[in-house]
C-alpha cells in the first residue's frame, strides 16, 4: 500500500500556502510512488471562522499594525495560547479528525501553527501511530510554533535551530532544511542569458520592485529619487495581483521610461530574480527565502511587526539586506549599493550563504527517510 503525506496550510498568508505547494512538488518530483494531499486547513471551519481568519490578519496588519504586534508579543506566551487553540478546536477539531480518520496519513506536514493545535487530538482516535511535523516559515520562531506534540520542527536557520531549543524543544527533533520554495527556484537559467530574454539591459544595475505592501506613489517616489541620483540603473516593477497599481505604472510617465519594465502577475518571478541586482519589497519568509536562493540583497522599509521584523533583523544581521526608515532612506540606501560594487558584490554572497534553494527536496528525502522505514 502507498505511503502518505497529508499537508496542511492556511488561507490567511501566501507564505504559508507557497511553501506547502513546494512540499508537495519535491514529494511529486523525487517520490511519485507516495500519495500526497494537500490540504487548506480553513476550509474544515465554519463561514465566520474562515471570514474572520483570511480577512482579519490583512486587515489588521494593513490597517493596524501596531495591533497586529502587540498581539503578536502577547501570544509568545503559553498561557494566552489556551483561548485561540480552544475556539480552533471548537470551530474545526470534528471535520479534522474526520479527515484523519478517512486519510490515514503515515506523515503530516503542517505550514501553519493552526494544525498543530489540532495533531494531538488526532493522534488520541486510536489510529496508527503517525509521525507529525511543523514547518517554520520565517527566519525567526514565534512560541506559537511549539506543541509538544509534534515529532519534527524543520527550520530555516541555525538560529531558529537555537530558539526551539531554548523552547525545550530536542536537538533530534529539528531538521535545519531551509524554508520550501517552488522547485522553480532550483535551476534558473544563467543572468546573461535571461537579461537577453527578459528584454534587459546588459551590463546595467537593475532594481526589483515587487508589490505587496506598495501604492503607485510610493513605487513612483522611489523610482524617480533613484533616477535623480543615478541615471545607470533599470527598474523591474512586479505589481503581483495588484491590478489598480499595474494600472496606474501603465498610464504615469514611468511606462515612457525604457529603463522601467511593468509587470502585473507573473509565474516566472525566478528569473528576475536571477537577473537583478537589488530587491525592494516585503519581508514576508517566503519572499526572502526566494530571493536569498538568487542570491538576491534586500532593501527594506514597512515591515509587519512580530515575524517581519524576525526576518529583517536576520538579513541585517547576515550582511544580506538593509532596512531603511522611510521612502528616502530607501532611496538613499538601494543608490549607495548599486553604486558600490564591492558592497553589492560581499552582500550577493551573504545571501548566497543564506539561500537554500534545494529545501523542499531536502525536506522530502527526511520525510522518505521516516515513511520508508516504516511497515
Amino acid at each position: 500500500m502507498a505511503k502518505r503525506v497529508l499537508i496542511f496550510h492556511t488561507s490567511g498568508g501566501r507564505g504559508h500556502i507557497s511553501a506547502a505547494k513546494a512540499i508537495e512538488q519535491a514529494l511529486a518530483a523525487k517520490y511519485p510512488q507516495v500519495e500526497v494531499k494537500n490540504v487548506n486547513i480553513i476550509d474544515y471551519a465554519p463561514v465566520a471562522y474562515r471570514k474572520v481568519f483570511d480577512d482579519g490578519y490583512s486587515y489588521i496588519t494593513n490597517n493596524h499594525p501596531k495591533l497586529w504586534g502587540w498581539f503578536f508579543d502577547k501570544m509568545d506566551r503559553e498561557l494566552n495560547r489556551k483561548l485561540p487553540i480552544l475556539l480552533s478546536k471548537l470551530a474545526i477539531e470534528k471535520k479534522f479528525n474526520r479527515l484523519i480518520l478517512d486519510y490515514r496519513p503515515d506523515f503530516i506536514i503542517a505550514t501553519h501553527p493552526l494544525p498543530i493545535w489540532l495533531i494531538n487530538a488526532a493522534k488520541d482516535q486510536k489510529l496508527p501511530p503517525i509521525k507529525s511535523s511543523i514547518v517554520v516559515t520565517d527566519f525567526n520562531c514565534h512560541r506559537v510554533w511549539v506543541d509538544q506534540t509534534v515529532d519534527y520542527y524543520f527550520v530555516a536557520s541555525q538560529k531558529v535551530f537555537e530558539t526551539l531549543k531554548n523552547y525545550g524543544v530536542a536537538a533530534n527533533r529539528i531538521v535545519t532544511t531551509g524554508i520550501p520554495i517552488e522547485l522553480k527556484f532550483t535551476a534558473t537559467a544563467s543572468p546573461d542569458i535571461l537579461i537577453k530574454q527578459l528584454n534587459l539591459e546588459v551590463g546595467v544595475p537593475t532594481f526589483l520592485i515587487v508589490g505587496g505592501m506598495l501604492n503607485f506613489s510610493s513605487v513612483k517616489k522611489v523610482v524617480q529619487g533613484m533616477r535623480e541620483k543615478n541615471q545607470n540603473i533599470q527598474f523591474v516593477i512586479i505589481a503581483g495581483r495588484d491590478k489598480k497599481l499595474k494600472k496606474d505604472l501603465l498610464e504615469s510617465s514611468l511606462s515612457r521610461d525604457p529603463r522601467v519594465k511593468v509587470f502585473g502577475f507573473i509565474d516566472n518571478i525566478q528569473d528576475f530574480m536571477a537577473t537583478a541586482d537589488l530587491a525592494f519589497s516585503k519581508a514576508g519568509g517566503l519572499t526572502v527565502a526566494e530571493c536569498m536562493s538568487q542570491g538576491l540583497p534586500m532593501v527594506f522599509n514597512q515591515v509587519i511587526p512580530g515575524q517581519e521584523e524576525g526576518n529583517v533583523s536576520y538579513l541585517v544581521e547576515a550582511g544580506a539586506a538593509s532596512k531603511a526608515n522611510d521612502l528616502e532612506g530607501v532611496i538613499v540606501a538601494a543608490s549607495e549599493i548599486l553604486s558600490d560594487q564591492k558592497k553589492l558584490a560581499a552582500m550577493k554572497e551573504a545571501c548566497r550563504k543564506i539561500g537554500k534553494p534545494q529545501a523542499a527536496l531536502t525536506l522530502a528525502d527526511f520525510v522518505q527517510s521516516i515513511i520508508g522505514r516504516q511497515t
